[in-house]
């Protein structure tokens, strides 16, 4: 048996505040991402990553449409794929064990989305992944 859970919104536009937070460049001392490499200087003129410079005196950081991304996505929230003994096996044990079931499974495990970023939902405590094995026997 199979069973899969899908999870996705659409046409949705949201600020990333993360992406806001890993870009500010104002400060010495903080993590910053690495799309941070290719900010303006007088060598990379084109570049859409503002100037990094401290105190941020062209106010670069203010609030703007720059911050703002789709955050429509796609998730498989949960999976599980699962074995059941057929009964003629079952009938070999005289009784014993009357059902036998393995499983596979998972939760989160798949994310498509363009939000650059860890979760579109929410960014600050993103959903864990994870698989999980089982068995169920009756007696």
């Amino acid at each position: 048996d199979l069973t899969v859970n899908f999870y996705g919104e659409g046409d949705v536009q949201k600020v990333n505040t993360s992406r806001q937070r890993l870009e500010a460049m104002n400060g010495s001392g903080l993590n910053q991402s690495t799309s941070t490499r290719g900010a303006w200087t007088p060598e990379n003129p084109s570049s859409s990553m503002p100037r990094w410079v401290a105190g941020d005196p062209a106010d670069n950081n203010r609030f703007s449409s720059r911050w703002v991304e789709d955050a429509g996505f796609f998730r498989l929230n949960t999976w599980q794929l699962g074995y059941s003994l057929p009964g003629t096996l079952l009938a070999k044990t005289q009784g014993v064990v009357s059902r036998f079931r393995v499983y596979v499974g998972g939760q989160n495990n798949m994310l498509i989305t363009r939000w650059s970023t860890l979760d579109p939902v929410n960014d600050a405590y993103p959903l864990p992944k994870s698989f999980f094995v089982g068995l169920n026997a009756s007696f």
